[in-house]
């Protein structure tokens, strides 16, 4: 649509388009108005826009490089710039609306002008600037980074294949909302319901890491993670306990500084990332089960993660419900 005197929009060969899982793309706008001279005087301004958790976070604070993003609701947010591609891009303090779950520290990278954000999006991030030696600075979360096309292009495949996530694309905006799709899915067999379990326990995993390991080593044993997931040789079974202690042990060897506190959470949370894993049929049995965890987690500090009691009572609160397929998770299968 073009409209002389008002706020318009550029023509669909100069516009970016709005992709973004939810979300959007970079958007351009333009403003025309007339002067009493008689003379048109045009301005423009351009925009970000941000998808977290597949549209699903409330209440995140995103930013970039010391730039702060607008919430416009529904898990969208706006940068009042356009950002480069390859630009690392953090959210924190964000709420999953699906499970009440307080999330992790979360990132992404700009791709085709738009962000798309998850915990499958953070592994990568992670990864790709550890392993990245035009890299700068030392904190992801609080200094701002850039990411090359080859190592964000490595780090993406192999997070995908490692994950067996097949052909999904987890950093692409236009494809990688995979929320609406599993929830319409009753079988929990396509693509997109495989993803959202796959990030609801790596999700699970990640805020277990940050909450063991505390403010200060947090992205520290985040990064030693991610990076273990990378270096895997094989695709890392999240539906066995022993595929996610072989990761966490493997990220100790990288991180010595926090090894600790990487076996720590390790001990608490394999056995319940492996409970949200298995689930089976509708993607709302994973929900349920994460948002039991989350219930947990939300308010955990890096005594009570210790706390073996609690933790057992977790798994036994969600375990017979599985086997038994109540009315209240659904089946399970262990």
């Amino acid at each position: 649509m073009y409209r002389v005197k008002k706020q318009t929009w550029l023509t669909a060969g100069l516009l970016l388009t709005l992709t973004a899982c939810g979300g959007g793309g970079g958007d351009t706008a333009v403003t025309t108005t007339a002067t009493t001279s008689g003379d048109t005087v045009v301005t423009t301004s351009a925009s970000t826009s941000v998808d977290v958790f597949d549209g699903a976070a409330i209440g995140c604070s995103v930013s970039s490089d010391g730039t702060t993003a607008t919430e416009v609701g529904d898990g969208a947010y706006t940068f009042a710039t356009v950002l480069d591609a390859g630009t690392v891009v953090a959210a924190t303090g964000c709420t999953d609306t699906d499970t009440q779950s307080l999330l992790p520290a979360l990132s992404g990278v700009v791709q085709s002008g738009a962000v798309v954000i998850s915990p499958i999006t953070t592994l990568i991030v992670e990864a790709a600037i550890a392993n990245d030696v035009a890299a700068k600075g030392v904190g992801l979360r609080t200094d701002a980074r850039s990411i090359s096309t080859t190592a964000l292009q490595a780090a993406i495949a192999r997070i995908a294949a490692n994950l067996g996530l097949g052909d999904y694309k987890p950093t692409d905006p236009a494809t990688a909302n995979y929320v609406a799709a599993a929830k319409a899915d009753t079988t929990g067999t396509s693509t997109a319901a495989v993803a959202m379990r796959i990030s609801l326990a790596i999700s699970t995993l990640l805020k277990s890491i940050e909450v063991s390991a505390g403010p200060a080593n947090a992205s520290a044993a985040v990064a030693a993670v991610s990076q273990a997931v990378v270096n895997s040789l094989s695709v890392v079974d999240l539906t066995q306990t022993t595929g996610i202690a072989a990761v966490m042990t493997a990220a100790q060897t990288i991180a010595p500084a926090v090894a600790s506190a990487i076996q720590t959470a390790s001990d608490a949370i394999v056995t319940l990332v492996t409970l949200i894993i298995n689930t089976t049929g509708d993607i709302k049995v994973a929900i349920e089960v994460t948002t039991i965890i989350a219930d947990f987690l939300n308010t955990a500090d890096e005594t009570a993660i210790t706390d073996t009691t609690t933790l057992t009572e977790l798994v036994t609160t969600i375990t017979p419900s599985c086997v038994l397929g109540t009315s209240t998770l659904g089946g399970c299968k262990l």
